[in-house]
C-alpha cells in the first residue's frame, strides 16, 4: 500500500480525499471451543458491503482455528475484498484483540501506510472499553521509525516471508520493508500483511493470497507448501536483496521517460511480457513515428532502443524505419536487444551483410557470445558470406559451451558447408551430435545429410 495506488496516482500524487477523523472499532473476542470469534463495533459497519461483511465474518472463523496453534500475539492487515480497502487492521492474541475498519479515504490520508495507525490499537491483551466509540484519528499521525540502511528487498515483486531473530525486530521490520518498497506503481499489491503464517483459510478468506508480505518472529512456525519466499534477517541488520523487478518493468520505464502519459500506467500484467513484447505492444499505441520514437530512445537507452527495434525485425522487417537511424545503434547495444529475443533468427534475416558482419565483429566477449543468439548469427553469416573469417571461431566456441537443444539452430547445412572448405574436421564435430540426434527437424535433418556427404568425401 503506497503512492500509485487507488487513492493516487503512479507518479505519486494524491488525489482529493474526503477527510477522515474516525475509523469503526472492533473488539474481537474468542466464542466457545472451536467457533468463530465474535465482534462487538463501533462505528459504520453496517455501510460494508454485503461481501466485505461476509470476509469478516470468515476472518473471525480463521482467528478461533489461528488461537489453537498456541502462536503469541500478532498483528495483520487483512483485506476485506479483491481490491485495495477496505481492511481490518487488528491486533490479537489467543483471549481476543482489537481493530479497526481502514477504507480507502484513511489509507489515502496516511499515503497508504495502514501500519502508521498501529499504535492507536491497544495491546491484544488489553480490556480497554476499546469498541464502545469509533475510533478517533489525529490529523497527523508520525510516520513509525524506519531502520537505516536497510535495502528494498524486493517484496513488491515477489510474495515473502521474512524470518527476523527476536520478536522485538517484527515490528521495526515490518515498517522498514513497507517503507522500502519500490517501485510505487508496484507496491501497490501488497494489500495485506500478517506477523504469522498460521492464520488458516476460512470461507472464502485466504491469507496466505491475502498477505503477499509475512514477518515471523522466533516460536512462529511455517504450514507445509508455504509459497512466500523464504528471507532471514541477517545478524548485520541488512536483509539481502531477495528479488528484482522483471526486465519489462525497465522497458516500461524506458518508454515511459521518451513518450510521457501517452505509455499507459503499469499494471502487473505486464510483468508477465518479454521486454521487447511489451515495448512494442505499447509502442503501437503511441501517437509518435517508429523513426522519432527510436531515435528519442538512442538518445535516453540505447539498450531499451534496440529492444524495440529488434521485436519490430520480427515483426515486420522493421518496415519504415530509417537505415541511417538503425546504423547508428551501436552494436553491442544491438546485441543486448537481440539478446532478450526468445528467437533471434527473425530479426537476424532482414539485416544486410554489413551490419551482421558489425555484430560479428562485437561478438567477442560480448555475453551474446555464449548464447543461442551465437548461433544464430552464424548460421545467417554462414548463409550470406560462407567464408567470413569469423565463422569458425563462433563455431568452435559455441561447441565449448553449448547446450544440446541449441544443437539445430548451429548445425544448419548451409554452416556445414561453409566449414567444409577449409575446417573440416570442425564440421564433423558440429554436425557428428546432429547425427546422432533424432531428426527433429528438416533443419537437423538437411545438417545430419550435409554430415553424411561431407563425411564421405572427407575420407
Amino acid at each position: 500500500l503506497q503512492l500509485g495506488c487507488p487513492g493516487g496516482s503512479a507518479d505519486g500524487t494524491l488525489h482529493a480525499m474526503r477527510p477522515v477523523h474516525a475509523l469503526a472499532s472492533l473488539s474481537l473476542r474468542p466464542g466457545a471451543a472451536g467457533a468463530a470469534w465474535q465482534m462487538i463495533s463501533a462505528g459504520p459497519l453496517g455501510d460494508l458491503e454485503p461481501a466485505h461483511q461476509q470476509r469478516l465474518q470468515d476472518i473471525m472463523a480463521a482467528l478461533a482455528g489461528w488461537a489453537e496453534a498456541g502462536e503469541p500475539p500478532i498483528k495483520a492487515l487483512l483485506p476485506l475484498g479483491e481490491g485495495p480497502a477496505p481492511a481490518l487492521l487488528m491486533k490479537a492474541g489467543r483471549q481476543g484483540g482489537h481493530g479497526v475498519i481502514v477504507s480507502a479515504a484513511a489509507l489515502a490520508e496516511r499515503d497508504g501506510r495502514a501500519e502508521r495507525l498501529l499504535p492507536l490499537l491497544p495491546s491484544a491483551g488489553s480490556t480497554a472499553d476499546f469498541a464502545h466509540t469509533p475510533l478517533p484519528v489525529p490529523p497527523l499521525l508520525p510516520p513509525l521509525p524506519v531502520q537505516p540502511d536497510w535495502p528494498d528487498i524486493g517484496i513488491a515483486w515477489r510474495d515473502m516471508a521474512l524470518i527476523v531473530p527476536q520478536a522485538s525486530d517484527v515490528l521495526p521490520a515490518l515498517v522498514t520493508v513497507l517503507a522500502r518498497m519500490q517501485p510505487p506503481e508496484q507496491a501497490c499489491r501488497i494489500l495485506g500483511w500478517a506477523t504469522t503464517a498460521m492464520l488458516p483459510a476460512a470461507g472464502g478468506f485466504d491469507p496466505l493470497a491475502a498477505c503477499p508480505l509475512l514477518v515471523l518472529g522466533p516460536g512462529r512456525a511455517r504450514p507445509p507448501g508455504l509459497p512466500h519466499q523464504i528471507v532471514t534477517l541477517r545478524p548485520s541488520g541488512e536483509p539481502p536483496i531477495a528479488a528484482t523487478a522483471p526486465p519489462s518493468h525497465a522497458a516500461w520505464r524506458a518508454l515511459r521517460t521518451v513518450a510521457g502519459t501517452a505509455v499507459p500506467d503499469w499494471s502487473f500484467v505486464m510483468a508477465n511480457d518479454s521486454a521487447p513484447e511489451l515495448l512494442q505492444r505499447l509502442a503501437a499505441d503511441l501517437p509518435q513515428s517508429r523513426n522519432g520514437l527510436l531515435a528519442a530512445l538512442l538518445l535516453h537507452d540505447a539498450r531499451h532502443a534496440a529492444m524495440l527495434l529488434s521485436a519490430w525485425l520480427v515483426d515486420d522487417g522493421a518496415a519504415g524505419v530509417d537505415e541511417t537511424l538503425i546504423d547508428s545503434v551501436p552494436a553491442t547495444a544491438f546485441l543486448d536487444g537481440l539478446d532478450t529475443l526468445r528467437i533471434p533468427a527473425p530479426a537476424l534475416r532482414p539485416l544486410p551483410l554489413a551490419r551482421l558482419a558489425a555484430l560479428v565483429a562485437a561478438l567477442p566477449g560480448h555475453p551474446a557470445g555464449q548464447g543461442p543468439l551465437a548461433s544464430d548469427l552464424a548460421a545467417r553469416l554462414a548463409e550470406l558470406q560462407p567464408d567470413h573469417p569469423a565463422l569458425p571461431a563462433i563455431v568452435a566456441r559455441r561447441l565449448n559451451a553449448m547446450a544440446g537443444h541449441d544443437l539445430e539452430r548451429l548445425a544448419t547445412a548451409p554452416v556445414v558447408r561453409a566449414l567444409a572448405r577449409t575446417h573440416p574436421a570442425l564440421a564433423l564435430k558440429l554436425t557428428s551430435g546432429a547425427i546422432a540426434r533424432p531428426a527433429g527437424s528438416l533443419q537437423a535433418l538437411a545438417a545430419s545429410l550435409a554430415a553424411v556427404q561431407l563425411a564421405a568425401t572427407t575420407r
